[in-house]
């Protein structure tokens, strides 16, 4: 009699804490998303893309020369000054994702950004 009153309670709370399928569908989406990125810079492209993502946010200009990411040859030279190459819009969408985490950075560790040339053993 214990362990049926046990299973009854078990499955309401099974029931109370179940996901309809467009929350299941959002979980699936995020996993997917989260095994698909790839963290590192795969190509001159990619870390165009980053140097202006870097210097958006840390230089506050659209010139690449002071960024950890400008090494790659997918850049241009424009009065005296080096730009990434690619269209602007995709570096200002990641410099919207990326100025947070910045300041995050800034904020806790109070030390240089984090960076391919910095790792979190760096800061503690």
């Amino acid at each position: 009699m214990a362990n049926e009153a046990a299973l009854i309670q078990k499955s309401t709370l099974l029931d109370k804490i179940s996901i309809g399928p467009h929350h299941r569908m959002s979980i699936f989406l995020i996993v997917i998303g989260m095994l698909t990125i790839l963290p590192a810079v795969q190509g001159y492209n990619d870390g165009a893309r980053m140097a202006t993502i870097q210097s958006i946010v840390e230089d506050h200009t659209l010139s690449i020369d002071q960024s950890v990411f400008s090494d790659g040859h997918d850049k241009v030279f424009i009065n005296g000054k080096f730009y990434a190459h690619q269209p602007v819009l995709t570096a200002v969408l990641g410099a919207v994702i990326y100025y947070p985490l910045y300041v995050f950075d800034r904020c806790i560790f109070q030390g240089p950004p984090l960076s391919p040339t910095t790792s979190f053993q760096h800061h503690l």
